[in-house]
């Protein structure tokens, strides 16, 4: 590929692109990474919101709803960095590499943020020994997340109906109403084969970025993104982050199923000091004193759960950390208030990765 410049502009070419990339016999350079073009939609994230209050203006609560889509950019960005989801990390000169700055366009509320600056800083901060190849996969996987491409598999959980059957069919009444007595049955055809190849994308995207925790995490963010608007914009009539359409029923929809949610649940994967231990309940639960990650906290270990089994060696490894100082890889599963560690409960004790493997062998995060 030395000496012609690679230009990708939209979701197809990208991933052709991260095909090619695994092919053993393709030549790609750092030079080639250096003078990689990525522009149109693969390299920004787009936001149009409508509703009676939103006529070119940000409301209070959208802003709101920004914040916390932003901050799930953060943790996203930790998990990559630090493989936790504790942004605190992230030292604070640092953050504007990762923040989303909107062009705000007049007559309505689009909002428009570059996203390929984001990536490129990420790629350039934690993965350093990466080879040509891998850094531009990398890159590419996480502008697909973070572009919101197969975000709507993720949201879609939250409804009653198909997502894409209920897209298909709210264009194809929308168009109807339009026409009248004039509706094309070609035309209508037409709306319901752009929407399935809308829903093979999503599935191909999902596909591409599924074999990597990082873009996976960052597809995480941008549907929480997509919930967090929904849930301070609630007057809105339609909401579209990246390829995430919504209309006023899935917004209130998507609300009511966020509003019985647990908020700020999330897993943390570190090194952590047991500084106490209690004796087994009957039950098999024990309480377990961890200072790790800039908190002290108590987490509850059960020895039955059969959902997330505790070898003996783990356990054992658990009940003398105390006394020997030792730091134990833990994956703790967390409940945050606005005070601070609600609940907290130890799930596994995954393998310690090597220093250089953090950010590319951690598990994925649930959504």
């Amino acid at each position: 590929m030395d000496g012609s410049k690679i230009r990708i502009g939209n979701v197809g070419e990208a991933l052709s692109l991260l095909e090619k990339l695994k092919q053993d016999d393709f030549s790609f350079s750092e030079k080639d990474y250096e003078s990689l073009e990525l522009f149109g939609e693969i390299a920004e994230l787009a936001i149009e919101i409508s509703g009676p209050n939103f006529h070119g203006t940000i409301t209070g609560g959208l802003a709101r709803g920004l914040w916390y889509y932003q901050r799930e950019i953060y943790k996203a960005v930790a998990f990559a960095i630090y493989n936790s989801d504790n942004y605190g990390r992230i030292p604070k000169p640092e953050l504007k590499n990762y923040t989303l700055v909107f062009d705000v366009d007049d007559g309505c509320t689009e909002l428009l943020a570059k996203t390929l600056d984001i990536g490129k800083s990420l790629v350039e901060k934690a993965m350093d020994g990466m080879t040509p190849k891998e850094k531009a996969a990398l890159l590419l996987s996480i502008l697909l997340g973070l572009g919101g491409f197969a975000a709507a598999g993720w949201v879609a959980t939250a409804f009653s109906e198909d997502y894409f059957s209920h897209k298909t069919a709210v264009q194809t009444e929308q168009y109807k109403a339009a026409q009248a007595e004039a509706a094309s049955e070609t035309e209508v055809e037409r709306i319901r084969a752009e929407v399935e190849r809308d829903k093979i994308q999503a599935d191909l995207v999902a596909s591409a970025i599924g074999s990597s925790p990082i873009a996976s995490r960052f597809n995480a963010a941008t549907a929480e993104g997509v919930k967090s608007i929904a849930k301070y914009s609630p007057e809105a009539t339609s909401l579209k982050v990246g390829s995430v359409e919504l209309d006023r029923a899935q917004i209130e929809e998507l609300n009511q199923r966020s509003s019985r949610e647990i908020p700020d649940v999330f897993n943390i994967v570190g090194y952590y000091r047991v500084t106490s231990t209690t004796e087994p309940t009957p039950e098999g639960v024990v309480r377990v004193g961890l200072a790790g990650n800039g908190d002290e906290f108590t987490a509850h270990m059960n020895l039955k759960d059969e959902d997330h089994p505790i070898a003996d060696e783990q356990s054992n490894a658990v009940f003398l950390a105390p006394k020997t100082g030792e730091k134990l890889y833990i994956n703790v599963r967390m409940k945050k208030a606005s005070d601070g560690i609600r609940e907290a409960y130890i799930e596994s004790f995954p393998p310690a990765p090597k220093q250089a493997e953090i950010a590319l062998a951690a598990p994925p995060p649930r959504p």
